[in-house]
């Protein structure tokens, strides 16, 4: 099955594109480039992959808390991310 974001927690792909673009021109917190970010919880805060220098972690998933800049590791990996996120367990 296929699908482009569900309105709720995971972004379409024009809104990961868009998404990354805007959080990456924000100064005011510490560089949000070592995140991929793919879903958010609709209050700021978004969800994303650990990006590193040997490229995507893609069994780690980090929130970005807007509030505080703090990156806090969630899941391992966006299947487990939808599953927590779903059953309010994120």
């Amino acid at each position: 099955m296929q699908f482009n974001g569900d309105n709720y927690f995971l972004l379409s792909t024009s809104q990961i594109i868009e998404t990354n673009l805007m959080l990456r021109s924000i100064s005011a917190f510490m560089p949000l480039n070592c995140l991929l970010f793919v879903a958010g919880n609709g209050c700021g805060d978004y969800y994303g992959y650990a990006i590193t220098g040997d490229g995507l972690k893609d069994w780690e998933i980090y929130m970005w808390e807007h509030e505080y800049d703090n990156r806090i590791f969630k899941a391992n990996g966006l299947r487990d991310a939808i599953e927590k996120y779903y059953t309010d367990r994120l």
